[in-house]
């Protein structure tokens, strides 16, 4: 099971939808978050979940949910963990 998070920030950048393959697509967004020390997150959308970025464009304040998965590896000389944020829903946020 994914573990969930909120994202609150302003999108710095809308990538262009990519074709994964026949039958998967993703548009990747950049969102920035506030403070002393800002950070930047990238989040996906895949598939149906890229029409909810219709309403939005980069400097759009936002709020995101989305699922954190992880993928542990291990090649012989290095083991980590990969990490990725997939979207969940979008809505307009205040902050």
């Amino acid at each position: 099971m994914s573990a969930k998070v909120k994202i609150i920030g302003g999108i710095k950048e809308i990538d262009p939808e990519q074709r994964v393959n026949p039958t998967m697509r993703k548009k990747s967004v950049f969102i920035e978050t506030s403070g002393s020390k800002p950070h930047t997150y990238e989040v996906s959308f895949w598939n149906q979940k890229i029409d909810l970025l219709k309403d939005f464009t980069e400097g759009s304040n936002v709020e995101v949910e989305c699922y954190l998965n992880g993928k542990y590896f291990n090649n012989g000389e290095k083991k980590g963990t990969f990490l990725s944020l997939n979207a969940d829903t979008i809505i307009e946020s205040n902050v």
